[in-house]
């Protein structure tokens, strides 16, 4: 069975003689019995009771029983077993399972002393985190109602392990959220959903039931971000087996976060009394039901499975006292109990579909090789026994998660072939219905990694070149490497897919099999791209090519023409790259949206930003006409062209929402990019943990991955910020550790995360604010070179430090006309960051530009109002770090000055929480604060003293 750990076995007579002693006596014939042979591994004596097959395997050890427990569900919790993958069925947009909430059992009893913590003011996070069997998702289903009953929508998502996969994530969740709000019916991005969460007007719960199933960082940074980002109205409810991988310190100093352990969850003395007598309709004593809730200190499945087999005992007494034990122990002898009184049809369809997380009527044939399966279900279902809908309807079962690890269990000691067989059949039903990825899940479980590879390798050149390298890599990963020797054109894939994953080191390895010889070309050329070995790359991928000729369906085409069009104007080849994109194929969004990205940066290199924008808005404005996402390469590069038009709130926003993609595959371009940017604009607000947060990650990623360049651009980053804030002994370490790192930024190779941040830039740059004469010459060789290979992009970075470098040096009037120069080719086509990010020094020199060659920018063709916006933009900047400072005198912190600005603007508190993401009662204590500092008897007043001192204008 996967995932089965033996435990270690006692002497058969101790464990025989523990059993038995816990036993009532009515129980102690066949129930003991039974009892005795599933502990101890039984053997042929167990065929007379239920009629099942010979076997002396090891017993299940309590580890692995805890880690399949599940949540009680008839009593309180009727969550979604995903142990393993759920069937494709259950996770297609507009589902009724993925998306349906639990089915109300009359049983269920209302947790109303948990419900009224949350009657007040909804948290904006409910975490209800408990083991197996506490009734988390029937507290959170209760909750639902709650939310309903007050006006608030609610969308219920079952999450699975296939919800790891970021992009499939968003894409169900996104299609539900176009059913309930009436959205156009399109793929999202990530950064399209959450601004459908954030731009909700009406109050919202999104609850995430088994969120202990997620796993992938990328994913919980997604999540992470649509916590923070959530609206005053929008609300978060979680149900989790461990705590949840989320940053909830801050949430939780605010008092958005109210959390529901096991000790809260347990039933108390008063709700056992009254779930036995009044929702189970059991006449037990008072001593009785104190005891049972002693003995399994108020665990919900125990007591569930209790109520069940209380019905079959006259002593209620007796079979209470024989609880001696764990938990888990109490709930195996009650299934154990209950399965008993099954018929043995009844007996054998269970084991034999107990390998199922979730299953109709049809699959239950398939799997059993029977035609009862829709009749089992009712007749379990009726009986109240084991079998649990996942929708009103009814067409979606699965088992009492306890009850379906129990059975496996017993299977696996009775019936050792049944479990690959059932899998085998069970992926072959899901590959009839057309869905792959439960399929391949049983294909690995029944042990077929043959049928495995040869699905795989049937759908995997699709996949590729639909840009899935997530859900490849989860699945060829778990192939012994020597299925490649056999299926080189699979291992392609894998290779392709451990590239995006920037795993190199696996990729060196399966490159030196022999196997790969001939088709070694290809990856290496993807290889040597990625790790920027950029010459080497295009010189193998430009010698294929011509070896492949013309073939544009091809796979191997395909990957080596887009390869060969990034080392083209990598190195500067920037005609040929030109041609060789027209030619690019562009058969999916992925690999279109990945020709317009490359195309829109050899513009950038080349100067024309309007051009590079223009083009990236087009592709957008396609993907969102044709339904289909924008992908992490487009988001990066778009970005990166709005930080440098001066769109920082855009840009940021953006980066911040495809993060997580970018964190888990993306090139180092796009990972250097985005952190860099990230942490710039961080800095821009004054927030020094956010920018040193994203260097510090950055420099994770470069170790990770063997990456001197991403290593170096922290460093580079860190020198410019200490070069601009006149710390010149910071700057020079870290111009020195930059250094150090800098041997990829030779003569002749260029990206586009690095063009104008080089060790060689940097360094000038602090030669200049130390007054160093030798940064002029070095400056106009570096710009001669840049316009004779037509890198206008970074020749204007170096032609605005050449004037600073001029200036420094007392040559006011060349350092002026040099200036002309780049304001006229920057303010054609929109780079404001160029000169923005130079600092006070630049403003300076701006400002005497201005005095000098006032009403002349027509004459000079520079284009309207362009330097006045660069100079409101500096003055802006200045006074606002001026107000920032004059604030800190006050005393005020950088949040209590935002809160006090918005009560200026009239805005009341909950619109003022709703805008910082704040709570209320937060927004009420930063008002306290800001009375208390400023000495103010209210609202009106603190806003005049904040006006007189300066702090709002």
């Amino acid at each position: 069975m996967e995932g089965f750990a033996p435990g270690a076995k006692e002497p058969m007579v101790g464990v025989a003689d523990r059993q038995s002693a816990r036993l009532p006596a009515r129980a102690a014939g066949p129930v003991a019995t039974l009892a005795r042979q599933v502990t101890n591994g039984a053997s042929a004596t167990l065929l007379p009771t239920l009629a099942l097959g010979n076997n002396g395997a090891t017993e299940p050890s309590l580890e692995y029983l805890v880690s399949h427990v599940r949540s009680v569900n008839p009593l309180l919790d009727f969550s979604v077993d995903t142990s393993a993958r759920i069937s494709d069925a259950t996770r297609v947009p507009g589902s009724p399972f993925k998306f349906s909430e639990p089915v109300a059992s009359a049983t269920h009893l209302p947790r109303e002393t948990l419900l009224a913590h949350l009657a007040r003011v909804p948290p904006r996070l409910l975490l209800a985190c408990a083991p197996a069997g506490f009734g988390k998702t029937t507290f959170l289903l209760q909750y639902r109602q709650v939310c309903l009953n007050e006006g608030r929508e609610v969308i219920w998502c079952n999450l699975d392990t296939a919800d790891n996969d970021l992009g499939h994530f968003v894409q169900v969740v996104g299609a539900r959220l176009a059913h309930l709000w009436q959205l156009p019916q399109v793929p999202l991005s990530p950064s399209q959903l959450l601004a459908c969460f954030c731009q909700r007007e009406t109050a919202y719960t999104l609850i995430l039931d088994e969120f202990e199933v997620l796993d992938n960082p990328a994913l919980l940074a997604f999540i992470q971000h649509l916590l923070d980002s959530l609206p005053a109205h929008g609300h978060l409810a979680i149900a989790s087996r461990r705590a949840p991988d989320l940053n909830l310190g801050r949430l939780r100093a605010r008092g958005q976060v109210q959390a529901f352990g096991q000790s809260s969850l347990r039933f108390s003395l008063e709700e056992t009394r009254h779930y036995i007598r009044e929702r189970c309709a059991l006449s037990l004593r008072d001593d009785d039901i104190a005891n049972l809730l002693a003995r399994t200190e108020g665990w919900i499945t125990a007591l569930y499975l209790a109520t069940l087999s209380l019905r079959w005992h006259d002593n209620a007494s007796a079979f209470i006292d024989a609880f001696n034990g764990n938990n888990l122990e109490v709930a195996e002898y009650l299934s154990e109990d209950l399965l008993l009184h099954q018929d043995q049809a009844t007996r054998q369809f269970l084991l034999d579909t107990c390998w199922l997380d979730t299953f109709c009527a049809s699959l239950c044939d398939a799997v059993t090789g029977r035609d009862d399966g829709q009749a089992q279900l009712e007749r379990l279902l009726q009986a109240n026994l084991f079998v649990l809908p996942l929708d009103q309807r009814q067409h979606g079962y699965r088992y009492h998660p306890l009850f379906a690890s129990f059975l496996r269990n017993l299977a696996e000691q009775t019936q050792p072939q049944l479990s690959a067989d059932r899998h085998a059949r069970a992926a072959h039903w899901y590959q009839q219905n057309g869905q792959y990825e439960p399929a391949l899940e049983h294909f690995f479980a029944a042990g077929q990694t043959a049928q495995a590879v040869d699905l795989l390798a049937t759908h995997a050149d699709t996949w590729m070149l639909g840009g899935h390298a997530r859900m490849l890599l989860t699945y060829l990963q778990r192939l012994p490497e020597d299925t490649f020797d056999t299926q080189p054109e699979l291992g392609m894939v894998y290779i392709w897919a451990l590239l995006h994953a920037r795993r190199y080191t696996d990729v060196e390895r399966l490159l030196a099999r022999p196997v790969f010889s001939a088709r070694a070309a290809i990856a290496k050329v993807q290889w040597l791209a990625m790790t920027d070995h950029i010459e080497d790359a295009y010189t193998i991928a430009q010698a294929q090519l011509h070896t492949l000729g013309t073939s544009p369906d091809a796979p191997s085409y395909v990957q080596l023409a887009y390869y060969l069009s990034h080392c083209m104007i990598c190195t500067g080849r920037f005609d040929q790259a030109r041609t060789q994109l027209a030619r690019l194929p562009r058969q999916s969004n992925y690999l279109r949206n990945g020709a317009d990205s490359l195309e829109s940066l050899l513009d950038l290199h080349q100067g024309q930003l309007d051009s590079a924008l223009e083009r990236l808005r087009a592709t957008e404005q396609r993907n969102q006409l044709l339904g289909e996402p924008a992908t992490t390469s487009l988001q990066v590069c778009l970005s990166l062209l709005l930080y440098q038009c001066d769109q920082l709130t855009e840009a940021r926003q953006r980066l911040e929402q495809t993060l997580p993609q970018i964190k888990e595959m993306s090139s180092p371009d796009a990972l250097i990019s985005a952190h860099v940017l990230l942490a710039r604009m961080a800095a821009l607000d004054g927030d020094h943990d956010t920018w040193m947060r994203y260097l510090t990650q950055l420099e994770q990623f470069g170790h990770q991955t063997g990456s001197r360049r991403m290593l170096c651009s922290a460093w580079l980053e860190r020198a410019r910020l200490a070069t601009l804030a006149n710390r010149p002994d910071t700057a020079r370490h870290a111009l020195r550790s930059a250094e150090q790192l800098g041997d990829w930024a030779h003569s002749g190779v260029l990206f586009y995360a690095n063009e104008v941040d080089t060790p060689f830039i940097a360094a000038q740059r602090l030669a200049i604010a130390q007054g160093e004469p030798q940064a002029v010459p070095a400056l106009r060789d570096a710009l001669t070179q840049a316009r004779g290979e037509h890198r206008l992009y970074r020749a204007l970075k170096l032609q605005t430090l050449l004037a600073l470098a001029l200036d420094s040096c007392g040559e006011h009037r060349a350092a002026l006309d040099e200036l002309t120069e780049a304001l006229r080719a920057a303010s054609q086509v929109g780079f404001k960051r160029n000169f923005l990010d130079e600092g006070s020094a630049l403003a300076a020199l701006l400002e005497r530009w201005v005095v000098t060659h006032y009403g002349q920018e027509q004459a000079l063709a520079i284009a309207p109002g362009f330097v006045a916006q660069l100079q409101a933009r500096m003055t802006l900047v200045a006074a606002s770090h001026e107000v920032e400072t004059d604030a800190c005198e006050a005393g005020l912190t950088a949040r209590e000055l935002q809160v006090v600005r918005l009560l200026a603007l009239g805005y009341r508190n909950r619109e003022i929480a709703e805008k910082l993401f704040l709570s209320e009662l937060t927004v009420k204590s930063h008002l306290r604060r800001v009375n208390a500092k400023l000495g103010a008897q209210g609202r009106t007043e603190a806003v005049a003293i904040a006006r007189q001192r300066g702090l709002l204008d």
